[in-house]
């Protein structure tokens, strides 16, 4: 029985090994299904397992992440997880989908941050598919895509020198928290109507500026940031400190709403339409 248990456990294995595609470094979970830098759960572009030292706590990815300098959590057994260091993604992107989970802790006064070593190219930090990273700092990426997935930090988003290019998306059902955001410039975060953005700060600026789409929802420390900082959170390009009536309230979360003069257009144009069609069937 036990030795065909383990034919069985094999014969899967190397189904999905077989079943990978390749192009990246991807997460197979092929050792011990948890430890991310354990290289016995990676497969390299070439679809080998990578060299030992090649994916390590706290140093640059080094193992062969292919042309389109990918490292991909998507698929494969376990959930990656890493404590006391941060995972150092090199000139790489990351993505993360699936229903996956990447979590990072920081132990001991050690990082539990995920950073990639920016040197002037684009870096991609992707969340996507039901996925979550979990961890302290997300640093240096030159676009953040969260589309249905969650973004939960303890501490920042921060870039480097012209990182940042295309700012933070979060969409279609996507959650992001953070304590603040230190983008280098005024690149917005934008939040769609059916997605959400916590910023947790009491002391520093949360953001460059928010643009909220109607139904988004934003949650700040105190209703006191949001008058702070109401020229930097915009619905529809009017800012809240020019127009408090874009958010409506619930504690110190918000959510994004139509102007009252939009509003009245609507209903006037609906009650149009309403008198014009029991007028034509009288």
């Amino acid at each position: 029985m036990i030795n065909r248990t383990m034919m069985f456990a094999a014969a899967c294995a190397a189904l999905f090994v077989g079943a990978v595609s390749h192009g990246s470094l991807v997460w197979t979970g092929n050792g011990d299904a948890i430890s991310l830098y354990q290289e016995a759960n990676w497969l390299d572009d070439t679809g080998s397992v990578p060299a030992n030292g090649t994916i390590d706590g706290g140093s640059a990815v080094s193992a062969d992440t292919g042309v389109a300098k990918l490292i991909e959590i998507s698929s494969g057994f376990g959930q990656p997880s890493a404590a006391g260091s941060f995972f150092n993604i090199g000139n790489n992107s990351l993505t993360v989908s699936g229903g996956k989970s990447l979590i990072m802790t920081a132990t001991g006064g050690n990082d539990g941050s995920v950073i990639s070593s920016w040197q002037g190219s684009d870096q991609v930090l992707t969340v996507s598919g039901g996925a979550t990273l979990s961890g302290v700092d997300a640093r240096n990426f030159t676009t953040v895509t969260v589309d249905g997935g969650t973004i939960a930090l303890t501490g920042k988003f921060s870039g480097a020198a012209a990182s940042y290019t295309d700012g933070v998306s979060i969409s279609n059902g996507g959650s992001v928290t953070a304590d603040y955001f230190g983008l280098v410039f005024d690149e917005a975060i934008t939040v769609d109507g059916t997605s959400s953005l916590e910023v947790t700060t009491t002391s520093a600026a949360p953001f460059s500026s928010v643009d909220l789409a109607l139904g988004a929802k934003l949650t700040l420390s105190s209703l006191e940031y949001f008058t702070t900082h109401g020229a930097r959170i915009f619905v529809d390009g009017v800012s809240y400190a020019d127009d408090s009536s874009i958010l409506s309230f619930d504690g110190t979360t918000v959510t994004a709403i139509p102007e009252p003069a939009v509003l009245g257009l609507v209903v006037a144009f609906g009650g149009a339409i309403l008198w014009g069609r029991r007028f034509f069937m009288a």
